[in-house]
């Protein structure tokens, strides 16, 4: 399949060739961006629940505080 879509959004990388403004992003790039991004945010939900179950003696061995662990638990999934 050769369907390509024409882009020079800021979201996503620029072309491999310099000098272009506009990049030839296929539809199956664009497919595999997407579900990166995606394991991306279910990791980071992951990540900031398991932090919360941690008991105080573990945050202690790892340099953190639970202010700092709620500080971070609290972000949206989509900001890293």
């Amino acid at each position: 399949m050769t369907e390509c879509i024409e882009t020079n959004s800021p979201a996503l990388p620029r072309p491999a060739e310099q000098g272009k403004t506009v990049g030839r992003v296929t539809v199956w790039t664009l497919a595999a961006r997407a579900v990166t991004l995606l394991l991306t945010w279910q990791s980071r939900v992951m990540e900031r629940n398991h932090l919360r179950m941690m008991d105080d003696r573990m945050l202690q061995d790892i340099g953190l505080s639970r202010a700092d662990i709620e500080g971070e638990a609290t972000k949206p999934f989509w900001k890293g």
